[in-house]
């Protein structure tokens, strides 16, 4: 064979190679979703329910867990009338149930890890969903291009992404405060004191709104541990307290002192300073996700003093 002839022949493998490489590529970058028709979503988490109904993918969705969590009336309304069915809590799911829908994928989080090595040894595809793991609220929502990509919807996700970021962008703008107030997030849970990291969509909403978080340094991107000397510290450095709670009750100074009664000792607890949520009443865990314009609005005009209807983000002064 002529030299020229073996020059193009070892080109076009090349570029059969490249072209090869970064089809490969661009599936990592899209989840390794391939187009299914009419996929079957499981979930293990019932936080992708939010991103399920921005993409109004719900007759994709076929089992999800934890639905006791979800306290979204229109979700719950839509996971009947889809026949969702619930997978109980993730302490006694049913692996054989999982297995009978013969799902397209299984959306999981870290601690499903038992049940992924077995799904993943029977071939059904798993994708690790940790949205809560997220470094600021946009890429906490930016996960809908994850699922988008599952449900056939990859343009309405960007689209959807694309719209509420302008409206979260817009808000920044107002985010200059005279004096910037700091703003703690810590609480009491199962006889730990916990905050979330530096690193974390939390701290980043915090920031975002023109406050400051108290905590620089950390390696983790969620909740982190410390001691109750910590908690003091970093909450007497601090004009607010942010808590997230669920109770029934509505009065956060009550809710909190039955949790412990070192709350008391904190400077925004005397002050009456607490930016709170209460997920049995707000959803904050939900349907907040894919409206971080929304929570960052209300934190800016808590932290200006104004008043307004709010959804997620209450202070102890306006105690619903």
């Amino acid at each position: 064979m002529p030299l020229i002839w073996k020059l193009k022949c070892s080109f076009l493998l090349w570029f059969c190679f490249l072209l090869s490489s970064c089809s490969h590529f661009e599936d990592e970058q899209k989840g390794k979703a391939s187009a299914v028709l009419n996929p079957k979503i499981v979930s293990l988490t019932s936080t992708l329910i939010p991103y399920i109904d921005a993409l109004d993918a719900w007759e994709n969705l076929i089992a999800v867990s934890n639905v006791d969590y979800v306290n979204n009336e229109a979700y719950l309304t839509k996971l009947k009338e889809h026949e969702v069915y619930s997978l109980g809590s993730n302490q006694s799911l049913d692996f054989e149930k999982i297995i009978s829908f013969e799902p397209t994928v299984v959306f999981l989080t870290e601690y499903n890890s038992a049940i992924k090595v077995k799904l993943d040894k029977l071939g059904i595809k798993t994708v690790l969903f940790e949205e809560y793991k997220s470094k600021s609220p946009i890429e906490q929502l930016a996960w809908i291009k994850l699922v988008g990509n599952y449900v056939n919807k990859a343009n309405e996700a960007q689209t959807y992404l694309d719209s509420i970021e302008v409206l979260y962008n817009e808000l920044l703008v107002n985010s200059t405060l005279e004096k910037k107030p700091v703003i703690f997030s810590g609480d009491f849970i199962s006889g730990y004191w916990v905050c979330p990291s530096p690193n974390s969509y939390v701290a980043h909403l915090i920031e975002a709104a023109g406050a400051q978080y108290p905590l620089q340094q950390s390696t983790e991107n969620a909740t982190i541990k410390i001691d109750y000397e910590q908690m003091v510290n970093y909450s007497n450095q601090s004009d607010f307290l942010r808590v997230v709670v669920y109770d029934s009750e509505t009065d956060i100074k009550k809710i909190l002192n039955s949790k412990s009664d070192k709350f008391k000792f904190l400077k925004p607890f005397q002050k009456n300073n607490i930016i709170y949520s209460n997920l049995k009443y707000h959803d904050l865990l939900g349907q907040a996700i894919m409206e971080p314009h929304v929570q960052l609005k209300e934190l800016q005009s808590i932290l200006k003093g104004e008043q307004i209807q709010a959804k997620y983000y209450h202070i102890q002064s306006d105690a619903k």
